[in-house]
């Protein structure tokens, strides 16, 4: 319950805006993650898509997985890591160390502001992809919409957190980052079809938070229905999530103060 208590804290909103303040002029001169949000939506839509005379409404499950699946890439190469650049520049101590709380709310506000960034860009190029296909929302699902979009900007902020606490504690973060990439492209049900996958490679998708959104952004591009499942679903994981890299960073703090090193043995 401790670690819930920085949620209530006076100032807490202003700690995370200037968490998300710091890390959007941190970014401003890295343009990989946001490049990246252009061109592997772009690129994937197309590919899938080339050659097959489809009709809008099966146009939108291939779009809505390419730019998914574009936002975790530039969250695994982005927000996942914040604290190894912290790390490298010498900051890192004075990142975890300020204070019980606030370094927390902090880095929390800095995932948002990655993951914000991050989302911004792909939903610009959503925009123009869905011109471009001949998608079109219709206002009766617009509010589903908007909820969709929430919870990416939500899970995005908080698996960004989970991976930047996650990379810190290992020494092998950049192999942790493929392993972590290339399976969730193939069985997080963005892309592939989980259709196309045999029964017993199917059930790793439902713990990914993305699978569940991109079940609802179809359902509002669709002009169909808010399914509950898929609503439980995304919030469920997406709380797993915010707890798990809460509980990490907490030990990441208290492993700090000790003296002791960041890697877990």
């Amino acid at each position: 319950m401790r670690m819930f208590t920085m949620l209530v804290e006076k100032g807490t909103l202003n700690a995370v805006l200037a968490g998300s303040r710091m890390q959007y002029r941190e970014a401003r001169g890295d343009w990989f993650a946001p490049v990246l949000c252009v061109l592997q939506p772009v690129a994937l839509t197309v590919t899938l898509l080339e050659g097959h005379h489809t009709a809008p409404d099966q146009r939108i499950p291939v779009l809505v997985g390419a730019v998914l699946t574009s936002l975790w890439s530039a969250l695994v190469w982005g927000a996942g890591g914040m604290l190894r650049r912290d790390q490298y520049q010498g900051t890192l101590g004075a990142v975890i160390t300020a204070g019980p709380y606030s370094a927390g709310l902090v880095l929390l506000g800095r995932a948002l502001g990655a993951a914000a960034r991050n989302v911004m860009v792909v939903c610009l190029t959503s925009v123009a992809l869905a011109a471009y296909l001949g998608i079109m929302p219709s206002l009766g699902g617009l509010p589903m919409l908007f909820l969709g979009l929430f919870l990416v900007l939500a899970t995005g902020s908080v698996i960004g957190l989970l991976l930047s606490c996650l990379f810190l504690v290992t020494r092998h973060s950049q192999h942790l980052s493929g392993a972590l990439l290339y399976p969730v492209h193939l069985l997080g049900g963005l892309v592939v079809p989980l259709s196309m996958l045999p029964a017993w490679l199917r059930w790793p998708s439902s713990l990914f938070s993305l699978h569940w959104i991109k079940e609802i952004l179809v359902n509002a591009l669709s002009g169909g229905v808010l399914a509950g499942e898929a609503l439980v679903g995304s919030v469920a994981l997406t709380t797993v999530y915010a707890v798990a890299a809460l509980r990490m960073f907490s030990h990441i703090q208290q492993r700090s103060r000790r003296g002791e090193g960041l890697d877990f043995q």
